[in-house]
């Protein structure tokens, strides 16, 4: 028995009718209401070709999350830089400032 969600897709029973849609070849009749079919019988040919459109579209996903932490962590070293100059640049004008003032 199996959910009829997405297995109508790749069964060898699926056929198409077009004023209704999806139907099984062996009733003539869309699939239950029940979500489930006895009759299921999986077709290796387009059962692979959606796993593989699968396991493409889960790489592209990973890919785009990899590039998205390094454009992160570029981002968040420039920021970090940024501070630290600003920093280094304000304790060097304030020395500069208390050094000029001692002078006077």
């Amino acid at each position: 028995m199996r959910n009829t969600k997405n297995t109508c897709d790749i069964c060898q029973h699926r056929g198409f009718d077009s004023a209704r849609g999806v139907i099984c070849k062996l009733t003539e009749d869309k699939p239950p209401l029940s979500n489930t079919c006895n009759s299921f019988s999986r077709e290796e040919a387009i059962a692979k070709d959606r796993d593989w459109k699968q396991k493409l579209r889960d790489q592209e996903q990973r890919s785009i999350n990899v590039k998205r932490a390094i454009i992160v962590g570029l981002l968040l070293g420039f920021i970090i830089f940024v501070v630290l100059v600003l920093m280094a640049i304000g304790e060097g004008i304030g020395a500069g400032l208390g050094n000029a003032f001692r002078n006077y």
